[in-house]
């Protein structure tokens, strides 16, 4: 059986995003930009409550390679507030019903698990240690948190464009 559109282009991004499923499944169309593939998860404040947002203390903001941002412009459901809709239940894909779709391909499979195929890739391709740690917004310490305040966006869509490119 073929994946539904919508879980298979959530999938990707998520892959892709190396981003907890969470931020994938709740991503806001106000938070996703289709003609750019530019997105941004909020930060969660402590009065903040909703689901999805960074857990870091920061907001992060990446953009989709082309490839992707079209899977995922061809699912959405213009005017809905998320970008992942249900075709079931019209409300945004559940981060559990993503994880599940994992399984089918193979029961040891895991969301979380992508995270970790990304730093490997990250490692045999050579990209900076720092960039890693930003793509997947780990949190910085030490003279990375004191020092590195720079904007690392279009390095970040860059490794995104390889990353597709190697993962495709």
């Amino acid at each position: 059986m073929l994946p539904d559109v919508t879980f298979k282009a959530a999938a990707v991004a998520l892959i892709v995003s190396a981003l907890r499923v969470a931020n994938i499944a709740y991503l806001r169309q106000e938070h996703y930009d289709p003609e750019t593939g530019q997105f941004t998860i909020p930060e969660k404040t402590d009065d903040d409550d909703r689901l999805g947002l960074m857990k870091t203390g920061g907001q992060y903001s990446n953009i989709f390679p082309p490839a992707v941002r079209d899977m995922i412009n061809a699912q959405m459901i213009e005017g809905h507030e998320y970008v992942f809709i249900s075709r079931y239940k019209g409300r945004n894909i559940n981060p559990e019903s993503l994880r599940k779709n994992f399984k089918q391909f193979d029961p040891n499979l895991t969301s979380h698990g992508f995270r970790n195929t990304f730093k490997e890739f990250a490692f045999n391709a050579n990209v900076d240690k720092f960039l890693t740690d930003a793509y997947t917004d780990h949190a910085l310490k030490g003279n990375d948190k004191a020092y590195r305040r720079f904007d690392t966006l279009e390095a970040r869509a860059d490794i995104a464009r390889r990353y597709y490119s190697y993962m495709a």
